[in-house]
């Protein structure tokens, strides 16, 4: 685990072997430290979801040995805000790129993530192995926007949003 705290923020970084029974602990470390940021019983809520639905994808997708899960809080441009962005990071199948990149970018600039959603619900009646639906849930469900990176083989996730100011 790596932690940084710094005048611009705190950091915190996870690596782990892509094991199922990390994804719960991992989760609870996110919203564990995401408490620091905020008491807010909801947006924890929906921190927690993000932060689930992202640990089990960099889980289930790692073509490597090694995921990671970071957390990130910065002063947010509002008075007292704060911006939170939870990313992941692992290894993909060059095979998947192609198709992983699509879909993330399709969900990126959906104007309307509860449509897309909804969308995505229909499409995974006809899958036959996964739901798919996790980080449309993260952008309807969790009001949380999507970003993601692919380089050299590793594709990095992030969701973030701008904590509401505890003092209005």
């Amino acid at each position: 685990m790596l932690v940084r705290k710094t005048p611009a923020g705190d950091e915190v970084a996870l690596r782990f072997p892509p094991r199922k029974a990390y994804v719960a602990p991992a989760t609870d470390f996110v919203t564990s430290f995401c408490s620091e940021h905020t008491l807010d019983g909801a947006t924890l809520s929906r921190i927690q979801l993000a932060a689930h639905e992202l640990s089990e994808n960099v889980v289930k997708y790692a073509e490597d040995e090694t995921c990671s899960v970071r957390v990130r809080t910065e002063p947010g441009d509002d008075e007292g805000a704060v911006s939170l962005s939870i990313t992941t990071e692992n290894a993909i199948a060059p095979d998947a790129l192609t198709r992983v990149d699509a879909y993330l970018s399709a969900l990126e600039s959906a104007t309307n993530p509860d449509q897309f959603y909804d969308e995505q619900i229909a499409e995974s009646a006809k899958r036959t192995s996964g739901s798919g639906l996790g980080l449309a849930r993260i952008r309807s469900e969790a009001s949380m926007e999507i970003r993601h990176h692919c380089q050299d083989g590793r594709l990095s996730i992030t969701a973030f949003m701008t904590l509401p100011s505890e003092n209005p």
